[in-house]
């Protein structure tokens, strides 16, 4: 146990990944031993399921407004919205024109955009039932945003 739990570490896999997989096993070897399937759950090493994520680091508003100054016109929209509003890429690249209220300053998620190999990019529904839900837009992106609609925008609800 101890070989297979350091080898995908070895390997370039993240300790975080290799906690997650240790105690789907230990689950699963867990259910073996209460049906009688095995006698012992070799799952024993103290701590191997559980994960350290470092915390991620955050941008400043300069260092935010820094790269909407530089990139492309037409994804400071995106980097705005994903920065002031948390979201996630899937959910702003599946926003539609009904999704978005400017004069309320919400958005609706409902769907996320996301690409499968083999079947390009489609949309799907949030990955929880929770992940469905409105967020407020800060107003100091609002008029950003307008600007993003009707520059890059089709016409059209689903837009």
């Amino acid at each position: 146990m101890r070989r297979w739990r350091k080898k995908p570490v070895d390997q370039g896999v993240s300790e975080v990944t290799v906690a997650k997989a240790y105690r789907l096993l230990k689950a699963i070897l867990t259910t073996a031993v209460d049906d009688q399937v095995i006698k012992r759950n070799p799952c024993r090493i103290k701590g191997a399921g559980q994960e350290q994520s470092p915390e991620r680091p955050v941008l400043s508003v300069a260092q935010v407004y820094r790269i909407v100054d530089v990139i492309e016109h037409r994804y400071r929209a995106l980097v705005l919205l994903g920065t002031f509003a948390s979201l996630r890429w899937g959910e702003i690249t599946g926003l539609q024109r009904r999704d978005v209220d400017l004069d309320a300053g919400t958005a609706r998620v409902e769907r996320q955009l996301i690409q499968i190999t083999g079947k390009g990019l489609i949309f799907t529904p949030p990955k929880s039932a929770a992940g469905k839900r409105t967020v407020a837009i800060p107003g100091l992106i609002i008029d950003e945003l307008r600007a993003h609609v009707k520059d890059f925008t089709q016409d059209g609800q689903r837009a």
